[in-house]
């Protein structure tokens, strides 16, 4: 199995370092930030999926399990998107 190494030099498993990519992008995906600043966390998540797609595609179960929890992750991330475009349109618009 491949391992890599998180920031502080830790091993770790692709499971343990997606969870740890998918639990960063969602405290990240606040509605604090600015639309461009979510898409592009967007972006992060789509790219993070690729992987476990491919894998699944060639009948990998664990990482079809994987890339269907991160396309809600994308799902959810894109509903946000969303919201800071309709906030940012009705922040200028007076009150009817």
């Amino acid at each position: 199995m491949f391992s890599g190494l998180l920031p502080g030099g830790e091993a770790s498993t692709i499971r343990e370092r997606h969870w740890a990519a998918v639990q960063n992008a969602q405290q990240n995906l606040n509605l604090e930030g600015e639309p461009v600043e979510t898409f592009e966390k967007l972006k992060k998540l789509i790219i993070e999926a690729e992987e476990d797609i491919k894998k699944a595609e060639g009948g990998n179960k664990a990482a079809g399990t994987r890339a269907r929890q991160t396309m809600q992750d994308i799902k959810n991330a894109a509903q946000e998107v969303r919201e800071k475009i309709l906030e940012l349109r009705n922040a200028g618009e007076p009150n009817k």
